[in-house]
């Protein structure tokens, strides 16, 4: 509705746009049933960012719907940040309300008031229930290890399978934040801003400057607060950690895209940047190839290095992405496509292409003739 509708709706003398009174309606909505729920069940408040975000974003999409053409860009922009804002507003209100609330308790009473019965029996039955998440958490980590590290490739698909599924949630979020990603870059393809780098120079150093210092303190941010995540025990801080550090990821991906076309704009770092292209226009089978020789290298079916450090792991990317540079050009001086690349145009354009650089040369002559 925000890229395409233009309908508005009259309230007391003001016209409100379609879309921003829909999210309007459910910021109040939500958070109606969040106060109820914080009355029945004192829990829930985390749930208030929620409430919080949309009505934001019903007065921002009502304040900033034009140009039209920014919309796209705008709409991908939130459709990736806003699940990070709500994680991390929830998880700051969650960790506040409990210690306003133990203030509060104190200061009306000078005495300290025994326990009833119920509360302890509550007070036990929430920590029976921490201690029971943990232990499930480290019997996942012990099957996962068991299975990625010496499992057959059925035994690593089902836990696979199994843990997507036991994420759902989790996932459907992941499928808007990707939704939001495509957006983002449609824009930046529509715009021009990708064809015609060099007329758009002053946004890219807007991105370097601004992106990239911005998305560094985010992350650094996130690490003082979590660096892992213990269910039952750092719940609350490990969610406020990924929502910083995901509100990062952005601008930092942006600022890394920016500085890499400011530097192109330099002959001396475009030559040594030219290295890149080939692995570009093979990005679809050198990611699927990644994902192959990663999962041959790591996983027990193939020569079962799970579990390796990190600096290994590192040492690792660099010479299959190397190896994958050197792979790129040698294919791409003899083929037009990359594997993956020509069976996908194949398949959009229900023609086969020349896949040979010879082979579309005599086609292209033939048709000249």
């Amino acid at each position: 509705m925000y890229l395409r509708s233009e309908r508005k709706v009259r309230i007391g003398g003001a016209q409100w746009p379609l879309p921003s009174l829909v999210l309007a309606i459910a910021a109040v909505a939500v958070a109606i049933g969040v106060t109820v729920m914080i009355a029945m069940k004192g829990s829930g408040y985390a749930a208030l960012g929620g409430s919080l975000l949309l009505g934001l974003l019903a007065w921002l999409s009502a304040r900033y719907r034009n140009p039209l053409e920014k919309r796209t860009l705008r709409a991908g922009a939130t459709l990736y940040l806003g699940p990070f804002a709500a994680m991390m507003i929830g998880a700051a209100i969650a960790l506040a309300m409990p210690a306003a609330s133990e203030t509060a308790n104190q200061q009306q009473t000078a005495e300290p008031t025994k326990e009833s019965a119920a509360q302890k029996k509550e007070a036990a039955e929430q920590e029976r229930k921490k201690q029971e998440r943990r232990a499930e958490h480290r019997k996942q980590v012990a099957t996962e290890a068991r299975v990625m590290s010496g499992g057959s490739y059925r035994e690593a698909v089902e836990f696979r399978a199994g843990s997507y599924l036991g994420d759902f949630v989790q996932q459907g979020g992941f499928t808007v934040m990707v939704m939001g990603l495509f957006l983002v870059g449609a824009w930046f393809v529509h715009s021009g801003v990708i064809q015609h780098p060099q007329q758009h120079l002053g946004l890219f150093r807007k991105l370097a400057w601004i992106g990239l210092p911005l998305g560094t303190a985010l992350a650094i941010a996130a690490s003082f607060i979590a660096v892992s995540h213990v269910p039952g025990q750092n719940d609350k801080q490990w969610q406020l950690a990924v929502g910083l550090q995901s509100l990062g990821n952005l601008p930092m991906s942006l600022g890394y895209i920016a500085a890499i076309v400011l530097l192109l704009q330099k002959r001396a770092w475009a030559k040594l940047l030219s290295w890149l292209a080939p692995a570009g226009r093979m990005a679809l089978t050198n990611y699927l190839s990644q994902s192959v020789i990663a999962s041959l290298f790591f996983y027990g079916y193939g020569l079962g290095h799970w579990g390796v450090g990190r600096a290994r792991q590192v040492l690792f990317v660099l010479a299959v992405f190397g190896l994958q540079l050197l792979l790129s050009r040698w294919w791409l001086s003899k083929f037009r496509y990359g594997p993956m690349e020509w069976l996908w145009r194949w398949a959009t354009y229900a023609r086969r292409p020349a896949m040979r650089i010879a082979q579309e040369r005599a086609s292209g002559a033939a048709a000249a003739l």
